[in-house]
């Protein structure tokens, strides 16, 4: 059967679908800290994420080399614990060892993920949801949450315009002429999916709805319900800025398209550089009235705009940057050390 997919976002979701395998990084990483030898409960900062998260095995390796136990949980092995949530005396039981969680990162753990235990949908989707709700019950229990708070998209928005970005002019909606006419038919577009770049339909395989940029006279019939519609701005650099706390490593990026970063990788050029310090100021005077601990911010350089805020996402990776980097400086994991000294800093005071 032919298919006709007018709308950019609904071709990309079809046309870029991968496999992940998660056994390409050791599962003895996911088993919990060594039991205390007086059977106190260990201390440890408990780390969730897909089991191919690179960042996070770059994360546990400086952790561990600061004596700071920790806990893995992704959505692919989860199911192999025996677990057991104690939420009056804070404590979590994993494969026989008590955990106290001083440090919780939840980055990504959708049960879409989860493996089904059964044929039938209805009990598959039963146990895929209830193991998110286990790992989502785990941040009463921990004395501390990364980020637990990360605004909205448009909440983004109104702050970064607040403190002094360029915000591009952006509208929601599914039908292609309400969109030309808030435009203007002659607006060059970038479309984005509101849900994130990422589907799942079945546990690890992946789609990616990648940002697409277009003419508004050339938007054709939208499938896939509402798309974030923003105008694209001129400029004359792009820079992908991870803030911590108040470390800020900075990227250039130089990239053919706008979504080669995900269908292109090779062709993408990365530098870390030292940004400009009003550009730092306008970065962690976001980050601050985010109350956020991490962020990765996607930020333009515009001749005519200034600096112009697109997003920040609280769970950008950061090690394929750190990797792709071409050097200039010391450090070679400046965004991975900078997020170790932060979880150290909140664990020892969690402590």
């Amino acid at each position: 059967m032919n298919r006709t997919h007018p709308d950019p976002l609904t071709q990309q979701l079809l046309d870029h679908t991968y496999r992940m395998d998660q056994t390409a990084f050791p599962l003895k990483q996911r088993r919990p800290p060594a039991s205390r030898a007086d059977r106190t409960p260990t201390q440890a900062v408990v780390l969730v994420d897909r089991a191919w998260a690179g960042d996070l095995d770059y994360l546990q390796g400086h952790l561990d080399d600061h004596g700071i136990p920790v806990m893995r949980f992704d959505p692919e092995t989860v199911h192999q614990h025996e677990v057991l949530l104690d939420p009056s005396n804070r404590r979590l039981h994993v494969d026989g060892v008590t955990i106290a969680p001083t440090v919780l990162w939840i980055r990504d753990f959708d049960r879409r993920s989860v493996p089904a235990c059964a044929q039938d949908p209805l009990v598959a989707e039963m146990y895929r949801s209830n193991w998110h709700e286990f790992v989502a019950a785990l941040r009463h229990i921990a004395m501390v949450n990364v980020n637990a708070q990360f605004p909205s998209a448009l909440e983004q928005q109104s702050v970064a315009r607040s403190v002094g970005f360029h915000v591009p002019f952006t509208v929601w909606g599914n039908d292609r002429g309400n969109l030309r006419a808030a435009h203007g038919d002659n607006a060059t577009l970038v479309l984005k999916s509101p849900a994130g770049h990422w589907s799942e339909p079945s546990p690890g395989v992946i789609g990616g709805a990648f940002v697409a940029r277009t003419d508004a006279g050339s938007i054709g019939e939208i499938q896939r319900g509402p798309v974030v519609c923003q105008e694209f701005v001129d400029h004359e650099a792009e820079f992908r800025i991870f803030v911590v706390s108040e470390s800020v490593v900075a990227y250039h990026v130089a990239k053919p398209s706008v979504r080669s970063i995900w269908t292109d990788p090779d062709s993408v050029e990365v530098e870390r550089i030292r940004i400009e310090p009003a550009l730092r100021k306008l970065v962690v005077e976001f980050a601050a009235r985010c109350r956020i601990d991490f962020a990765a911010l996607d930020v333009l350089h515009s001749q005519a705009e200034g600096p112009v805020f697109l997003e920040a996402n609280p769970n950008g990776c950061w090690w394929w940057f750190e990797q792709r980097a071409r050097r200039r400086f010391i450090s070679r994991h400046p965004v991975t050390s900078a997020v170790a000294r932060t979880l150290s800093r909140l664990h020892r005071t969690a402590i």
